[in-house]
C-alpha cells in the first residue's frame, strides 16, 4: 500500500475530481477502434466496451495506486497520476482485445489475468546495477516527468508521447494506437519534437541525456 497515494485519494475533492476523470477516461476510450467488441453508448452518451465504462477504468486505476501496484509519482498530483494510469490501462485493454482468439472470455477477464507491462518492467535498482546506471535512469525518469507536465494539457501530444512510450514510432502504429487520423500524425510528431527542443532549452540540466524518443 502506498501511503502517499492513500493520503492523496482520501484527501481528494471527488465532487470536482470525479467528473474531470470521467470526462478524460471517456475521451481516451473514444480514441480507439474496438474491433469485434460490443461497444455501446449509455443514456448519458458515455461509451462502454464489453460493459466496461470510464468509471470502471478509474476504479481499477485507483485500486492499483492504493495497493501500490502502480507507483505513485510524487512529481504529479493525484489527477496526473490517475490520468497516466488510466491511459496505460485503456491502451493495454485495447492491445489485448485485438489478440483475443475467441469470445469465450471477456476482454476484462483477459486483462485481469496478465500484469500491466509497466508493472512488470525490469527494475534497474537490482543489486548488480551500477551507481552510474541508477543515476542515469533516475534522471531520465525526472526528465520524462517534467516533459509530461509541459504537454499534459494537449491531449493529442500526450497520446503521441504515450505511443512513443509503447515503442510505436511509425505513423501507422501511432494512428492505430491513438485513434488520431494518420494525416495528422506527422504534424503532431513535428510539434512534439519542437516542444522537446524548447523543453531542453528550459531544462539545460537534461541536455546531456539521450533524445526523448530514445529514452521512452
Amino acid at each position: 500500500m502506498s501511503t502517499e497515494a492513500t493520503k492523496a485519494i482520501e484527501d481528494a475533492d471527488w465532487a470536482v475530481l470525479g467528473p474531470k476523470l470521467l470526462h478524460f477516461a471517456d475521451r481516451v476510450i473514444a480514441r480507439y477502434r474496438w474491433r469485434g467488441l460490443r461497444v455501446e453508448t449509455s443514456p448519458n452518451n458515455k461509451l462502454t466496451v464489453e460493459g466496461r465504462s470510464a468509471e470502471d477504468f478509474i476504479q481499477v486505476a485507483l485500486k492499483k495506486l492504493y495497493d501500490g501496484k502502480r507507483k505513485y509519482l510524487p512529481e504529479k498530483n493525484l489527477e496526473g497520476n490517475l490520468r497516466f494510469v488510466i491511459e496505460s490501462l485503456v491502451a493495454n485493454f485495447h492491445k489485448k482485445s485485438s489478440h483475443l482468439p475467441t469470445r469465450d472470455r471477456t476482454i476484462w477477464e483477459a486483462l485481469a489475468e496478465e500484469e500491466d507491462p509497466i508493472e512488470t518492467v525490469e527494475d534497474p535498482s537490482q543489486a548488480n546495477a551500477t551507481a552510474e546506471f541508477l543515476e542515469l535512469r533516475e534522471r531520465q525518469k525526472s526528465m520524462l516527468a517534467d516533459f509530461e507536465k509541459q504537454i499534459e494539457h494537449d491531449e493529442e501530444l500526450a497520446f503521441v508521447l504515450m505511443a512513443y512510450r509503447d515503442g510505436k514510432y511509425k505513423t501507422v502504429e501511432i494512428a492505430e494506437a491513438t485513434n488520431i487520423a494518420a494525416s495528422r500524425i506527422s504534424e503532431l510528431k513535428r510539434k512534439l519534437a519542437q516542444r522537446a527542443d524548447k523543453f531542453l532549452k528550459e531544462y539545460p540540466q537534461y541536455a546531456d541525456l539521450k533524445p526523448l524518443q530514445e529514452v521512452l
